[in-house]
C-alpha cells in the first residue's frame, strides 16, 4: 500500500505572525491552523473569508493577502471575532465565564 504524505501548504503566512501576540497556546494553535487554510470549529474557510454561518453568531472576515492588514490588526479582528462573536474559549475561561 502506497502512503501519501500529508503535506502543509502554507496559505494566509501573515496569520503565522499573528500568533506571537496569542496569549495562550490555544490560541497559537488556531492560527497556526488558519494559517495553513484549516478553520476552527463552527467556521467555514472560503474563497479567503473566514465565515460563521452559526445563527446569531455569523461573520465574515477577508484573508486575502491583498487587504494589506498588519498582523496586530489581523489578530485583534479575529481574536474578537472568535473569542466574543463564535465563543471559542479556553477550558478554563468557560469555567471563569461561570462563576
Amino acid at each position: 500500500m502506497n502512503k501519501m504524505a500529508h503535506t502543509r501548504v502554507l496559505r494566509y503566512p501573515l496569520l503565522l505572525e499573528c500568533c506571537q501576540f496569542a496569549p495562550h497556546a490555544l490560541w497559537q494553535h488556531v492560527f497556526e491552523d488558519l494559517a495553513y487554510g484549516m478553520a476552527p470549529v463552527g467556521t467555514v474557510l472560503e474563497d479567503d473569508v473566514l465565515c460563521c454561518p452559526v445563527k446569531q453568531q455569523e461573520f465574515s472576515y477577508s484573508l486575502a493577502p491583498c487587504d494589506e492588514k498588519d498582523a496586530q490588526t489581523t489578530f485583534d479582528d479575529l481574536y474578537g471575532l472568535l473569542r466574543n462573536r463564535r465563543g471559542l474559549l479556553r477550558n478554563k475561561d468557560v469555567l471563569l465565564r461561570t462563576r
